[in-house]
């Protein structure tokens, strides 16, 4: 009955740890209907050993979410720290018993800073990358899809004539600005190469 219900693998400002640092975080959920006892349970981001990261004496009751980081601090404090940290491009993250056997697993995709890949709502089957709940229940709230990466044709850098810089996005619109100011949808649409 306990389940890996959501991971941030780049934490920014989410939430802290008890040293005011950010890192990627795990949160499990008690699932059933009595308390659960994590003593020899394990985490893991490394699938060839499930055993990388032991937890000690904690339980979780009915309806309850524990978060453990994966700061690869390898403490317990007023959080449990793993002794792993979680890749941002995407890995595995196992659960497994105190006998060994997988309990709960998630292939984590690649994810921006302070988003969570996370069961629509807490138990259920279905995954989405959406607004962290860390500790409480999940949002369900998805965050769309993202930009493709903007390619620049010219590296930065002076130049004694004019150039022209081309802009590749794949599908995506591109907006900018030429004063240094973080564009949006009322910028300046690209459309041809800039002078």
């Amino acid at each position: 009955s306990i389940l890996i219900n959501e991971v941030m693998s780049s934490n920014s400002i989410t939430i802290y740890d008890e040293e005011g640092d950010a890192p990627d975080w795990i949160e499990l959920f008690n699932n059933g209907a009595s308390k659960v006892n994590l003593d020899g349970y394990y985490l893991s981001d490394d699938s060839l050993n499930i055993t990388k990261w032991k937890f000690g004496n904690i339980s979780i009751d009915p309806g309850e979410h524990l978060i453990v980081f994966a700061s690869d601090k390898d403490t317990n404090f007023t959080y449990w720290h793993t002794n792993f940290k979680i890749s941002a491009s995407g890995e595995k993250i196992t659960l497994s018993d105190a006998d060994g056997s997988i309990v709960d697993q998630v292939d984590l995709p690649a994810l921006s800073t302070d988003v969570s890949f996370g069961r629509i709502s807490d138990g259920s089957l279905s995954w989405m990358i959406q607004v962290p709940s860390p500790g409480s229940e999940n949002t369900g709230r998805e965050i769309q899809g993202y930009a493709d990466a903007v390619s620049v044709s010219l590296p930065g850098g002076f130049y004694s004539s004019v150039v022209h810089v081309e802009l590749l996005a794949g599908d995506s619109e591109i907006y900018y600005t030429l004063d240094g100011s973080d564009p949006d949808s009322n910028s300046i649409k690209y459309s041809n190469p800039i002078s």
